[in-house]
């Protein structure tokens, strides 16, 4: 289900089954994923979300090359530039579960590398 309709439906009292709507918008908003990478100690690239060409291009010159921009889901701010980690690879891991135990997992790996989309992967099924 798209996002963008996934919280409108839950508000009308639909059961949405799937990820918490809690966290398809900690996923979605760059800057809650940011602080929860942070509580979990785990490193992430430089980012930052940017709301003028001169914040932009202030960014891109100490960053350096290469960097990913992409729109960002706050109205404040209109364009999230990343870092790119060179030769990185792409990998999504999603489990399904059943009871509270896991019955199936899946790892998928991005036909190219991080910063590249190419929507394109391969999917491993264990």
């Amino acid at each position: 289900m798209p996002n963008n309709i996934a919280l409108p439906l839950y508000r009308q009292n639909l059961k949405i089954y799937g990820t918490l709507l809690g966290m398809v918008d900690t996923a979605e908003n760059r800057l809650k994923f940011s602080r929860l990478l942070d509580e979990i100690e785990v490193d992430q690239p430089k980012w930052k979300d940017l709301s003028s060409d001169e914040e932009a291009g202030t960014f891109c010159e100490t960053a350096g090359l290469c960097l990913l921009g992409h729109p960002e889901v706050s109205l404040d701010h209109l364009v999230v530039i990343t870092k790119c980690i060179e030769r990185a690879k792409g990998i999504k891991m999603s489990v399904v579960a059943k009871d509270g135990k896991m019955v199936m997992r899946y790892v998928s790996e991005h036909v190219k590398n991080a910063g590249i989309h190419s929507y394109g992967a391969t999917l491993i099924v264990t």
